[in-house]
């Protein structure tokens, strides 16, 4: 038999905690965000996930989900991401990322973007060509919204408070998963 591990078991309950000390309002933005990402997939629009900095691999993992899971039970999903290892604060070119937006994305389309901080000019440039393009902006971040991206339309913005970055990717990874069930349920009933 494997020992507890003490370490653990107290990780675990503290991530549980926390997540379930979040208030009603943040879960009823969560189902609300997840229900109008479904909506706009069954009139076949198009999801485009960008996770910068350490969040990369998270919306990396939620396009996977959206692509695979189920797979014998209901098709694939048209969500797109825009990035598996570059970060857009650490690029100084916005265009890496605006160039396959603006070559696949329609009007009415969407972009999930994940993030530290919204505090980054190359990620204000990348969210005012995908409104300029007509398609809304869901942004998941940390503090306040960056001043001049909050004056755009076809914005949506969900701010995580978290006292670190650990806890900001365990309160992401249940925001991503809660969008995945949400997309699923009212697409598949599944």
């Amino acid at each position: 038999m494997i020992n507890e591990s003490p370490f653990m078991a107290e990780r675990i309950a503290s991530a549980m905690q926390h997540l379930g000390n979040l208030p009603p309002s943040f879960s009823n933005s969560v189902s609300e965000i997840g229900q109008y990402i479904a909506a706009n997939l069954a009139k076949d629009q198009t999801l485009f996930t960008l996770g910068l900095d350490t969040l990369t691999p998270l919306t990396a993992v939620f396009c996977h989900t959206m692509l695979y899971r189920n797979g014998d039970q209901r098709p694939s999903l048209p969500v797109i991401t825009l990035n598996n290892v570059a970060t857009l604060n650490h690029s100084t070119d916005s265009q890496q990322y605006i160039q396959p937006l603006h070559a696949l994305g329609e009007a009415g389309d969407m972009v999930l973007i994940a993030c530290e901080q919204t505090e980054s000019e190359t990620l204000h440039r990348f969210i005012q060509a995908a409104n300029d393009r007509g398609i809304t902006s869901i942004i998941i971040g940390m503090g306040q919204l960056n001043q001049q991206i909050a004056q755009l339309d076809k914005l949506i913005y969900l701010p995580i408070e978290a006292e670190n970055l650990a806890r900001m990717h365990e309160i992401s990874l249940f925001i991503l998963n809660g969008f995945s069930d949400i997309i699923e349920n009212e697409l598949f009933s599944i």
